[in-house]
């Protein structure tokens, strides 16, 4: 979780340079800090469910675990991730954040291509939008003017080698897989190739939560 908490510090460093370029009206920005500010313990933690829990497992099965992997049968890995990663930030219609979000698909999709897990994205997910509400709510005196300030350089650099660390671990844990007898993972995609219409080996997407290894059905 930690790749994904890196890459969040890097896109507020981001976000800020492309706020000066393409400003969020400041209504939005209150309306924004308003929506995810909790007002007590209660509030946090209903704020943790709906806005960080709930969203980290349906837009994962949606997006890495359907949308990618049809992409990915028909294109190949990487735009197959590009193009899933495009719809995700589309769809949550924020033109300010659109870039950041882009980015944030990008590495989610990435991950599930390492690990093909879905839980390993959704878990990132969740920690993404978890620590956002919690940051708000442990800054009693945020401010509309705090969400445009550029993180400490400490912060960025620590940023910088979290994320790197993360990508390099997950990446070699791939490659270690990749080497393992009867392995899969150099495939473009767990869905099945044939003149059937693709189907998601082992089942729906949701299989891949409960950790079902199914081989491969033969073409009937």
């Amino acid at each position: 979780m930690g790749g994904v908490l890196g890459l969040a510090v890097l896109l507020a460093e981001f976000s800020f340079w492309f706020d000066r370029v393409f400003p969020m009206p400041e209504a939005f920005k209150a309306a924004y800090l308003e929506a995810i500010t909790a007002s007590g313990p209660a509030e946090l933690a209903f704020f943790i469910i709906a806005a960080a829990a709930v969203p980290g497992f349906c837009e994962e099965v949606a997006f890495r675990g359907y949308f990618q992997q049809v992409f990915e049968h028909r294109y190949g890995h990487h735009l197959g991730v590009g193009i899933a990663a495009l719809l995700f930030s589309v769809m949550h219609l924020d033109p300010w954040h659109l870039p950041a979000l882009f980015a944030i698909g990008l590495y989610l999709g990435y991950l599930f291509v390492w690990t093909r897990s879905l839980w390993v994205p959704a878990l990132a997910h969740f920690a993404n939008n978890a620590a956002s509400v919690i940051l708000v709510y442990s800054l009693p005196d945020a401010s509309i003017s705090q969400m445009a300030e550029a993180p400490p350089r400490w912060a960025l650099l620590l940023g910088v080698a979290t994320f790197g660390f993360a990508v390099l671990l997950l990446r070699r844990q791939r490659v270690d897989s990749a080497a393992e007898p009867g392995s899969e993972l150099d495939e473009p995609g767990l869905i099945e190739r044939g003149p059937a219409a693709p189907r998601i080996r082992g089942g729906d997407a949701t299989d891949h939560f409960r950790g079902i290894d199914r081989a491969e059905e033969s073409d009937s």
